[in-house]
């Protein structure tokens, strides 16, 4: 379970995360979201380099890196 109040793992410099679930076909998808190329690429390898909690489940089936090209939330 991720836990917001924790904030990003160590070594990890995310700015953001999201998580979305579906739970009908128990999937799941994680977005990382990062300021800067490089903090992406530092937490990308910092993420990599730890082992999973003992309550994950499932696994990673890809690893994917986008660029936010728009960004809009209701106030």
């Amino acid at each position: 379970m991720i836990n917001s109040a924790d904030g990003p793992p160590e070594g990890v410099p995310s700015s953001g995360i999201m998580v979305l679930g579906d739970p009908q076909n128990s999937r799941g998808l994680v977005i990382g979201l990062f300021d800067t190329e490089d903090d992406l690429r530092t937490g990308d390898a910092a993420l990599r380099a730890m082992d999973p909690p003992p309550q994950a489940t499932g696994d990673v089936s890809s690893v994917e890196f986008y660029e936010v090209t728009v960004e809009r939330r209701a106030e």
